[in-house]
């Protein structure tokens, strides 16, 4: 892990606690006077401090208090004071933080966080956000940090990105089929139209429709409906091969497909292996006044968007031709010119 977005980690009462500390902190070490001997009220300060107390000097760790070891997980200080401070810390954390210690060396007065995973006495990764400044210790340049342990804050707020991700993609899901909804379509189409207006490049949309779908639910119930409309959605995604293609139940029967960057003659190639795929499923519909099993009518129309068009004008040039599709007998494909 590396560097983290800077985000106020602290209060303005702990950062002028920090400012104290390290003031008083060069002030004891300037007129040569031991910290931990002469000052014992800083250290009962420093050790009921429940953030880690950390000073080091190029990464050598010169002094800390309790809460340091509870941090890492040792019984004194003498285990960790004199090490570096990179035996501590993540490999994926080390570049970064290296980064951190030479940028501080150059900010003499501004605070400096840092933000990634530390390793504990037995090997378990915790995460650690530190706020540090330079100061003078024992008459020589060093570096003051306040750790806070965050892991299980780092969890949680994992689990409510992960959380929050599926809960985006449920909600662009539909429910039924398992393609994209109309969110998911409307979504996509902004994305694609902006992206062939920049780049001046076609883009074209399927809208397709069942044939004689009402009368399917009619005879086979909701829940024949509900197969139709499964196998329907699960041959037209094995029909598209792009990553870029975008297929959504666009509503009840009807479904769309988003092409970017594909002109007419594409898409009525790719229209007509939907066509194709959609009767080869040989789903039984006795009520089809066109053929014995399931089928679906198509409109095609494309278009090179630009900043003075209506994106609106395109679906409805795609649904005119559908209906024009359904008109002239159904089980084929229109063209909106």
């Amino acid at each position: 892990m590396g560097m983290q977005e800077e985000r106020e980690l602290w209060t303005k009462a702990e950062k002028d606690e920090l400012a104290n500390l390290r003031q008083r902190i060069t002030e004891i070490a300037d007129n040569g006077v031991a910290l931990l001997e002469s000052e014992e009220r800083y250290r009962r300060l420093i050790e009921l401090c429940p953030d880690g107390v950390l000073v080091h000097a190029e990464g050598k760790i010169l002094f800390i208090n309790q809460s340091v070891c509870e941090i890492f997980g040792y019984n004194t200080e003498d285990e960790v004071v004199g090490r570096n401070l990179l035996d501590f810390v993540h490999p994926d954390s080390k570049e970064s933080l290296i980064e951190t210690i030479q940028k501080a060396s150059l900010d003499a007065e501004d605070t400096i966080r840092y933000d990634g995973e530390f390793i504990r006495s037995d090997g378990e990764y915790i995460h650690v956000e530190t706020s540090g400044c330079n100061i003078t210790y024992h008459g020589a340049p060093a570096r003051l940090n306040i750790l806070r342990e965050v892991t299980e804050r780092k969890i949680a707020e994992q689990k409510l990105k992960e959380a929050n991700r599926i809960l985006r993609h449920l909600s662009t899901r539909d429910g039924l089929t398992g393609i994209g909804n109309r969110r998911y379509f409307d979504e996509m189409f902004v994305k694609d139209w902006a992206q062939c207006s920049r780049y001046s490049k076609p883009l074209s949309l399927v809208m397709m429709d069942i044939d004689y779908f009402k009368a399917y639910n009619d005879t086979y119930g909701h829940l024949g409906g509900d197969y139709c409309l499964k196998n329907v959605a699960q041959a037209l995604t094995e029909v598209l091969k792009r990553p870029s293609d975008s297929l959504a139940r666009y509503g009840g029967e009807e479904f769309v497909v988003i092409l970017p960057d594909v002109h007419e003659e594409g898409a009525l190639i790719v229209a007509e292996r939907i066509r194709l795929a959609i009767e080869g499923l040989q789903i039984p519909h006795i009520q089809s006044k066109v053929s014995e099993f399931v089928t679906i009518s198509l409109g095609v129309a494309t278009i090179s968007p630009n900043k003075s068009m209506d994106s609106q004008d395109l679906i409805h040039s795609a649904d005119k031709a559908l209906y024009t599709s359904k008109k002239a007998g159904k089980n084929r494909i229109s063209v909106y010119s």
